[in-house]
């Protein structure tokens, strides 16, 4: 598999992280599903990385395998028992928002949903809660690390999506 470009993301003077662009024309999808299927095997844990490209493989094949590539990728996943629960969760909702985006028949597509859990609300509601509290680590040292560097907080409120009472909450509570 070939990256296409790595790309910086910088918030502030002093933080930055840095994320692969793949494109999915570049994925090979028997390589990773050989890759996954061959931990499985060995009871090796597969890392983040071949969870979220195992569950992007279907994309890769838009058109009349899509579904068949879609069940194939859930019997893989739901066979990997030491997966964490956001990698669980994660791969999930990409099969989600797939089938939901790309599967047209509607008795195919809420088969499907049923063998990936069911509710496919539940991702708006996680991201909703996420987005409603704000009250997540990371955003919230996002928001000490914009405070240190003197953003107001009525612009942090702004650039992150979380309330301004939260951001003076946050403010408050390290004393910035």
């Amino acid at each position: 598999m070939r990256i296409q470009k790595t790309v910086e993301y910088r918030y502030n003077k002093l933080n930055s992280f840095k994320y692969e662009v793949i494109g999915l024309n570049n994925l090979s999808s028997s390589e990773i599903i050989n890759n996954v299927e061959t931990k499985l095997k060995n009871n090796e844990i597969p890392s983040s990385r071949d969870v979220i490209l195992l569950a992007l493989v279907p994309l890769s094949k838009k058109g009349k395998n899509i579904v068949e590539y879609i069940y194939r990728v859930i019997k893989i996943i739901y066979k990997l028992k030491n997966l964490s629960v956001s990698q669980l969760e994660l791969a999930l909702g990409i099969l989600w928002l797939t089938t939901d985006k790309f599967v047209e028949d509607d008795l195919e597509r809420n088969i499907i949903c049923d063998r990936l859990g069911g509710r496919m609300s539940l991702i708006d509601e996680y991201g909703e809660n996420k987005y409603n509290s704000g009250k997540d680590d990371g955003m919230e040292q996002i928001i000490v690390n914009w405070l240190k560097s003197g953003d107001m907080a009525e612009i942090i409120a702004e650039k992150s999506k979380v309330p301004l009472e939260r951001v003076l909450e946050i403010k408050e509570k390290h004393n910035l």
